[in-house]
């Protein structure tokens, strides 16, 4: 069993990155402001709906609560792969995109009896979109393209500490950094007519940091939560035209907004789990330097997911091993539609925790189907496909 989930997670990888070759295009929201969230907080969270804040689990390493970290008790590495295709629809027309990608990675070290280590990276948004458009002036063929792409990525260093048997806390340092950048181009067939190219990019770097604490009351039940203070974000903005030969170099400052989280989880019998989260970022007072975007508002989740594991014993027959789960968000995006319009999200999500090397490693396969936007309201709908793969490995370096 061991060789073939590594032969299984080796073929998952050739086809990701096969995928990333032919795959470059997201969803048509993603050039509003920093462009799309991500949100994968653990391998078991995605297929419960996005269920993190009061996950304790020594299998999963928890990318969103640093107070979890004391729950391993070895040294694990976890991958993260996306798949994306969305169908958006609009009055006129109805195209498909496809985006395939590594997504995050993470390694946890066990420093303490009561105290673990973390870091990794990984993206916060997504910008991906091209569009190209044929058309003629005066019979002169010409092909007008814009290409959006980038996002903001977070280089984390995490640390957890269990002060009492029923309680853990935890800090984090989150390093925020990116690149932003749109093109614009048009290019005739007549060699006679001049192509154009203009290129705007924003580059963006900050720091901020956020806390934890994850508390049993009672035997089964956790509560968990986080805070994530708001910081300085550092922008730069680069235009260029390269038909004029014009470039312009612009520095701003504007503030990363805080993050809240709360979360209640229920473990029953070692074999049931069940629960909610609710997840808010307030960018409505988000500025640019002086200037104030109208497209950002406040950003919440609500999530609600439940797990049932048949079997947690390395001899049971493997298909009670499994972890079978599911769960379903509602959100919304911190960014309006193209009218100004308020836009929602729903998600259906499932998932399965396929256990190999005997319990010392797992590969979370989880899947999300939804859709974002209204027709009527927002001028685009997107129905939404998303297949994560987690695959986390736990080895025993050092005895605690």
């Amino acid at each position: 069993m061991r060789k073939l989930m590594r032969e299984v997670s080796i073929g998952l990888l050739f086809l990701f990155v096969l995928a990333t070759a032919v795959f470059a295009d997201g969803s048509i929201y993603s050039t509003r402001a920093f462009g799309v969230s991500w949100y994968f907080p653990s391998g078991q969270a995605v297929g419960m709906g996005g269920v993190a804040m009061s996950s304790v689990d020594s299998q999963h390493l928890n990318w969103a609560n640093p107070a979890a970290l004391p729950a391993s008790q070895t040294v694990q590495v976890s991958c993260v792969f996306l798949y994306q295709h969305l169908k958006i629809n609009s009055k006129t027309q109805v195209f498909k995109t496809g985006y395939a990608n590594f997504n995050g990675v993470m390694f946890s070290v066990p420093v303490h009896k009561r105290m673990g280590v973390a870091f990794g990276i990984q993206p916060l948004t997504n910008i991906n979109l091209k569009i190209k458009r044929r058309d003629a002036i005066k019979n002169n063929i010409y092909t007008k393209s814009v290409k959006s792409s980038g996002g903001l990525n977070s280089f984390f260093l995490m640390i957890g500490y269990r002060p009492l048997k029923s309680l853990l806390v935890g800090i984090g340092t989150n390093f925020i950094m990116g690149k932003m950048e749109e093109n614009w181009r048009v290019d005739f067939i007549d060699s006679h007519f001049r192509d154009n190219f203009d290129q705007f990019r924003t580059k963006a770097w900050g720091m901020n940091y956020t806390v934890g604490v994850i508390a049993e009351p009672l035997p089964g039940w956790h509560l968990g939560g986080i805070y994530g203070f708001s910081s300085n974000l550092h922008l730069k903005f680069e235009t260029s035209y390269y038909s004029a030969d014009i470039k312009t170099s612009k520095n701003a400052t504007t503030t990363y907004p805080k993050k809240i989280g709360i979360g209640t989880s229920y473990h029953w019998k070692g074999r049931w789990q069940v629960g909610f989260d609710f997840v808010t970022q307030d960018w409505q007072n988000f500025q640019l330097g002086e200037e104030k975007p109208n497209e950002t508002i406040r950003e919440y989740r609500y999530a609600g997911g439940i797990e049932f594991t048949p079997s947690r014993q390395t001899h049971a027959f493997y298909l009670k091993q499994i972890s079978y789960r599911a769960g379903f968000t509602y959100s919304q995006p911190y960014f309006l539609g193209y009218n100004g319009e308020k836009l929602h999200c729903y998600l259906f999500t499932f998932g399965f925790g396929l256990p190999f090397a005997h319990q010392t490693g797992v590969l979370d396969l989880s899947f999300e189907i939804g859709k974002m936007g209204d027709l009527e309201k927002n001028m685009f709908a997107e129905n939404i496909f998303r297949m994560v793969v987690f695959i986390t490995s736990n080895e025993r370096w050092f005895v605690r």
